[in-house]
């Protein structure tokens, strides 16, 4: 680092630009990236509900996966720091059960491959890291 240039220091550019516009909508606040954190966590364990919900019988597996989800992860600690990890958790399993449901499927569905044209780049974008999976799903 240095003080005469600048240094990208961010692995996340999505996440930066989210948090721009939504400083550009609202004021830059330090409650804003908690809020986004707190939006994801939600979603995530509503969207591993769904599936548990889809591909198991009992509610009491479930209610122990999704506790286990939540507090093994750590969700909320994650979700007072502040970054990016609980948008890229999110992504991910939604990119992965897409991803699945089209290997599974004989039968062309467009909205699927669409779906996931769309969610690749996303998970990309929000985490570096993430390009890996996607090499991996698409070979």
């Amino acid at each position: 680092m240095n003080k005469n240039e600048f240094s990208s220091s961010s692995s996340s550019p999505l996440w930066t630009l989210i948090l721009s516009f939504i400083y550009f909508l609202f004021g830059v606040n330090e409650v804003s990236p908690f809020i986004l954190n707190f939006i994801f966590a939600t979603l995530l364990v509503f969207e591993i509900y769904f599936l548990l919900r889809k591909y198991t019988m009992g509610a009491v597996f479930n209610l122990i996966v999704l506790l286990s989800i939540i507090f093994f992860i750590p969700l909320v600690p994650i979700v007072f720091c502040g970054q990016e990890h609980t948008i890229h958790s999110f992504l991910t399993i939604l990119f992965v059960y897409i991803c699945a449901k089209i290997l599974s499927n004989e039968k062309i569905i467009f909205k699927e491959y669409l779906l996931s044209l769309i969610l690749a780049p996303l998970i990309t974008f929000i985490h570096y890291e993430g390009i890996f999976m996607v090499f991996v799903i698409c070979i």
